[in-house]
């Protein structure tokens, strides 16, 4: 599944990942800006509310994709059972359609 795709289902759902790197304001640090930092950022009462994860290491990005690849996987899923049960619905109109037209006498 594209990222940005996903990007926008995870969103949907209130569920945004960013990494952002934070000036600390100090006014002789050489080191600024700091980071990266890797946050969530997800919806709630209709307020948007922002979760710092961690420092932006290889294993926490590593957490992140493993979260994304399940909902994506959730997401594939999802869309193979949505089609089963149209599927399903469409044969069973079909049937009764058949059923009520067999019923009826044509002049």
């Amino acid at each position: 599944m594209k990222g940005k795709v996903l990007r926008e289902i995870l969103r949907e759902f209130g569920l945004d990942f960013y990494v952002k790197y934070v000036y600390c304001g100090k006014e002789k640090c050489r080191s600024c800006p700091h980071g990266p930092y890797l946050y969530a950022s997800r919806r709630e009462e209709g307020k948007v509310k922002n979760v710092y994860l961690g420092k932006a290491d290889a294993s926490l990005l590593a957490k992140r994709d493993e979260i994304v690849k399940k909902v994506s996987q959730l997401i594939v899923e999802y869309e193979r059972e949505k089609r089963f049960v149209e599927e399903g619905f469409k044969k069973k109109l079909s049937d009764l359609l058949q059923d009520l037209l067999q019923g009826e006498q044509l002049d």
